[in-house]
């Protein structure tokens, strides 16, 4: 994919915003239970939060790995509506 201008997030909700709460670094294997808590509520306010999401399941069609809060979802939850284990 090649990446072009990203109009959109010029509306986002996140785009002054510290990246690691869209991307904690967090150890493989680790329970990630509550760490992307305020990310979805920035997420959930979000005007261009649909936009956000369709970039990133056309990003990851053919990437092995997933990370960060995209469209108000985290990779598993992103990996689980593509239909990927």
């Amino acid at each position: 994919m090649k990446l072009q201008y990203l109009g959109w997030y010029d509306e986002a909700a996140c785009r002054s915003m510290d990246g690691d709460i869209f991307f904690p670094e967090v150890p493989i294997g680790v329970n990630h239970a509550g760490l992307f808590d305020e990310a979805k509520k920035v997420c959930g306010r979000c005007s261009v939060r649909a936009k956000c999401l369709e970039f990133a399941m056309e990003a990851e069609q053919n990437e092995i790995r997933r990370y960060g809060m995209f469209g108000g979802l985290t990779p598993r939850q992103r990996d689980a509506r593509a239909g990927r284990r």
